[in-house]
């Protein structure tokens, strides 16, 4: 049985959709880890509560920005562009 044009798009847009959270969750769990290890760094060695405080926040907004450039609008021609960064298996 073929499917419909309209049934196609929804099929593609799940599969990009799965592809894009895939990339989006090992962005996250990077993320994350930097910020593991800044709390590593202040609990062994002692780091200012301050220091430390604005280092997760920094390391926090650049992520952010970084996903927000990388995901954003991507729909079309850029999202073959950034296939290859969404899918890191």
């Amino acid at each position: 049985m073929e499917l419909s044009k309209q049934d196609k798009k929804a099929e593609r847009l799940i599969i990009e959709n799965r592809i894009i959270e895939n990339g989006l969750q090992q962005e996250f769990t990077q993320g994350l880890a930097e910020i593991e290890t800044i709390l590593q760094t202040w609990k062994t060695k002692g780091m200012n509560n301050r220091e430390a405080y604005h280092l997760i926040y920094q390391k926090i907004t650049s992520c952010d920005k970084h996903t927000a450039t990388s995901y954003d609008l991507m729909t079309g021609g850029s999202y073959f562009f950034n296939y290859g960064d969404a899918v890191k298996l």
